[in-house]
């Protein structure tokens, strides 16, 4: 479909066939208030796919979906599927409200493929951002979840898990979403599961997650009060205004070692968004984030460094426990900051000890040269 705002409602009625926009920035699908944007519900496969849009202003319309007398309910703000397992991708949801799933809902022996999606500013009583019910099962990756809000006592989180059901998260951000009550952000409950890996959790009201009578495994992931799994820390992620990653982010080359490279060939990072490193460093940091680390910031400018020169911090024994390039993806060179990673305790040294002393090189780019830093001042735990 070309660019512009179609004012409809999207039914497949059954049909596998691949609905694809222009561009998901101006290719806009409006609900009108009158019902789901879009909807699945009739044994649609993976075949069945849309990408490319914005969907906005959907407002669910309530069915009697559990016997009398169970109250009406109404599924899925943006995006409704029943029984279907589309593939959906490059997908904007935002402004869309339902009692359940104001983003999407997934309900009754479906599993959809959801990836590169956006998922914001929605509405519901229960679970603002997705709704997995009913023996359903939802891969989720690459995706952004921020500033959905349930109202309802116990609103059942922004990523609601139900009843024998099953979630995937990889490499996502779920940030700065309210939900009313004390339940959590990502709530599983009934005998569901949930693994989450290489992703952000953070921010999120009242916690980050709730479990009843479930479980959930999660790894290499920043949880914000954190949460026990290999490779996980709490930090704070370091977010720019889009959600993606500041330099000085502990999130950046710290996900699953094991997991794809991203686009840069670098290691994973934790997230939705990675971080392109532009340039190969002189000072290639290779050591695995620990969790453990000291944040050092250079406030102010230092003589004869410019864009393209680096600071590498280094442990007593020489090894590069840190480091940054001058410029990469920033406006300004200072302040500059970075993580100085931290041994965890046993076996190999991966980094700084308690009680070890930091020590700096620059790398003059012009020169090719290594500057040994002599005379370093620190305040308040950071250097100047």
């Amino acid at each position: 479909m070309q660019a512009g705002t179609y004012v409809e409602n999207i039914n497949y009625n059954g049909k596998n066939v691949a609905v694809i926009g222009e561009n998901r920035e101006s290719t806009i699908i409006d609900g009108n208030q009158a019902e789901s944007v879009v909807t699945f519900h009739n044994g649609e496969d993976s075949t069945a796919a849309i990408s490319g849009f914005t969907l906005l202003n959907g407002n669910a319309v309530a069915i009697q979906y559990l016997p009398f007398p169970f109250p009406m309910r109404s599924y899925g703000g943006g995006i409704n599927i029943n029984s279907s397992s589309p593939t959906i991708s490059d997908i904007k949801i935002i402004g869309n409200t339902a009692y359940f799933g104001g983003g999407i809902s997934i309900n009754n022996y479906s599993n959809p493929k959801i990836s590169d999606v956006i998922i914001i500013g929605n509405e519901s009583d229960k679970s603002a951002g997705i709704a997995i019910l009913d023996y359903s099962n939802a891969i989720v990756n690459n995706v952004l979840i921020a500033n959905n809000s349930s109202q309802a006592m116990n609103g059942h989180g922004v990523i609601y898990c139900e009843f024998h059901s099953s979630l995937t998260v990889n490499n996502s951000t779920i940030t700065e979403n309210n939900i009313f009550g004390n339940a959590g952000n990502i709530v599983l409950a009934d005998n569901s599961t949930a693994n989450i890996n290489n992703s952000i959790l953070w921010n999120n009201l009242p916690q980050e997650i709730f479990l009843s009578s479930s479980n959930i495994n999660i790894s290499y992931s920043d949880i914000k009060d954190g949460y026990v799994g290999e490779g996980n820390i709490d930090a704070n992620p370091q977010f720019n205004d889009d959600y993606s990653l500041q330099i000085i982010s502990p999130c950046i080359d710290s996900g699953d070692p094991e997991s794809s490279l991203d686009p840069d060939g670098s290691r994973a990072d934790m997230g939705a968004y990675p971080f392109y490193h532009t340039d190969e460093a002189h000072f290639n940091v290779t050591l695995e984030g620990t969790g453990v680390y000291q944040l050092i910031i250079f406030q102010s400018s230092i003589s004869n460094l410019d864009e393209g020169d680096e600071i590498g911090v280094f442990t007593p024994a020489g090894l590069l426990a840190g480091g940054i390039l001058l410029g990469e993806d920033e406006d300004e060179l200072f302040p500059a900051g970075f993580p100085a990673w931290g041994d965890e305790a046993g076996g190999e040294v991966d980094g700084f000890r308690n009680g070890e002393a930091f020590s700096f090189k620059f790398w003059d780019a012009s020169l090719e040269s290594e500057i040994q830093v002599e005379n370093i001042e620190f305040l308040n735990g950071g250097s100047s």
